[in-house]
């Protein structure tokens, strides 16, 4: 094996799993939904807004977009989520929610068919939901993903937590490895 390739394979490689590219953007405290639809979560531009402390972007382009984290580079990225997802109604009721995560989509309805993660959202209170996931993906270099939501009963919002809500609702993707 050749010093170039060594270097390839054993070095650089090291160096990336040492300080591997990654980014976490907390989600924008969104508007009103209708209940029975599905909507793309807006996210906070890294280190800005309610969940600055929470977020960051080492590679320093993963997060040029509203809804997307795109992927510096190629290789297998874990992607962890979690959403929180409230009533905006006094009284509000949320029966059922969910949340997934895809590649290249945008429209909130192409989520549900095309996800490599979906979650179900657990009960906070009957006006809120929260849920969380987790996955490995195979992602190109300008590959992104985003995140959408789905809430029946009531109209509803994302983030919707009083407290936290900037940290609550997020999207992370950390590179972890070479392609196989």
């Amino acid at each position: 094996m050749s010093a170039e390739d060594m270097n390839l394979h054993v070095r650089d490689v090291l160096g990336l799993l040492m300080a591997p590219p990654g980014c976490r953007r907390a989600g924008k405290m969104s508007n009103g939904k209708d209940a029975g639809t599905w909507a793309v979560l807006t996210l906070e531009p890294a280190g800005q807004g309610a969940g600055r402390e929470h977020s960051y972007d080492t590679a320093g382009t993963m997060s040029e977009s509203s809804i997307r984290v795109t992927a510096p580079r190629d290789g297998l990225y874990e992607v962890n989520a979690g959403a929180v997802i409230g009533s905006y109604q006094t009284d509000g009721k949320i029966g059922y929610a969910r949340a997934a995560v895809a590649k290249g989509q945008t429209e909130g309805a192409q989520f549900e068919a095309n996800a490599f993660m979906k979650f179900g959202c657990h009960r906070i209170r009957n006006s809120h939901r929260s849920g969380t996931g987790t996955a490995t993906i195979p992602l190109r270099t300008g590959e992104w993903i985003a995140m959408a939501g789905y809430a029946e009963g009531a109209a509803w919002m994302f983030s919707d937590d009083k407290e936290n809500a900037g940290a609550a609702t997020y999207l992370e993707m950390r590179w972890v490895g070479e392609l196989p």
